[in-house]
């Protein structure tokens, strides 16, 4: 995402600082996490702390990031990181252009098949992208030397925060990643980071640190069960929490990824899994009331469900 806002900077030129909502750096966020108008984000139970921020204003585009970090016992066990650009309008053909540079194209991470990529699911039509990946990562090498060159650096707010504080940080993390784009819904774009320490859901500890040797890479995770059984407990919560994603904010409904398949019985409620007409007629009336879809947009897609 970093990469992305520096290409913006690059083919844009750019300009002045602007601040997302009302968090600042140190605040105390529990309950609800409100990072821009239309995502609320259901937290765990207990105290996390705003510990980055950024914001720019790009000739009309507003680009802004927040990440807050949950310790429990002196040690990071989740973070949640939230990238935002608000368009106007404007450059809508250009952001759709370099998104599918970034996330489709670059070598270090986007919406394919990678050896730390777990999980890929995408729609992706015209300039229309919607993605969600479940993986692992090495934290301190992403922290302090990732192999993608245009990140490094970009963790300085983390590793002072982490330095003056003396939390400790896991080597090996899971995360899902959340990520919408389309010039039909607004133009906005959206990208939601949950980092997690394994054992919160309870793991055994990581043997191996690496990427390619952690248990929860997909080519050794079979030889590892109960890694495995972890997993796949956080790909149904990260499906679940897409399927909120995509509602929170007004995704087209023709651009949902199906997911319900990843949601465990154990999980599974309602809203989050069932993929009936009527819930999805339902879903098309509340665009049509919110003003995200015309009457004419919604009888066409209302045809297209009964059909």
């Amino acid at each position: 995402m970093k990469k992305f806002l520096f290409l913006l900077l690059y083919f844009l030129l750019a300009g002045q600082l602007v601040f997302a909502k009302n968090y600042s750096k140190g605040d105390i966020v529990t309950g609800t996490f409100e990072p821009v108008k239309r995502l609320k984000i259901e937290l765990s139970p207990g105290d996390w702390q705003v510990v980055y921020k950024s914001a720019d204003l790009i000739y009309g585009i507003t680009a802004r990031g927040v990440g807050i970090v949950k310790v429990e016992n002196g040690e990071v066990t989740e973070a949640i990181e939230v990238e935002y650009i608000q368009t106007g309008g404007q450059y809508i053909t250009t952001i759709g252009g370099i998104a599918i540079e970034i996330f489709y194209k670059n070598q270090y991470g986007g919406c394919y098949d990678r050896p730390d990529n777990y999980l890929v699911e995408f729609f992706r039509k015209g300039n229309s992208h919607n993605c969600l990946i479940v993986g692992h990562f090495d934290l301190p090498k992403r922290l302090t030397n990732p192999d993608d060159p245009e990140r490094r650096g970009l963790a300085a707010q983390y590793n002072q925060w982490i330095r003056s504080s003396g939390v400790k940080i896991p080597k090996i993390v899971i995360y899902s990643q959340h990520l919408y784009f389309s010039q039909m819904a607004g133009g906005n774009f959206y990208n939601v980071s949950h980092f997690i320490n394994p054992t919160v859901l309870n793991a055994p500890v990581s043997k191996f640190s690496t990427i390619d040797a952690s248990e929860y890479s997909k080519f050794n995770i079979e030889k590892h069960p109960e890694h495995q059984k972890v997993m796949e407990e956080w790909v149904s919560i990260a499906a679940k929490k897409h399927i909120k994603f995509e509602k929170d904010i007004k995704a087209r409904p023709n651009h949902y990824l199906n997911l319900s398949k990843y949601v465990s019985g154990e999980n599974e409620t309602e809203e989050s899994v069932d993929t009936s007409i009527v819930d999805q007629i339902k879903k098309l009336n509340e665009l049509y009331k919110s003003g995200a879809l015309t009457k004419e947009e919604f009888e066409k897609a209302k045809k297209k469900l009964l059909n």
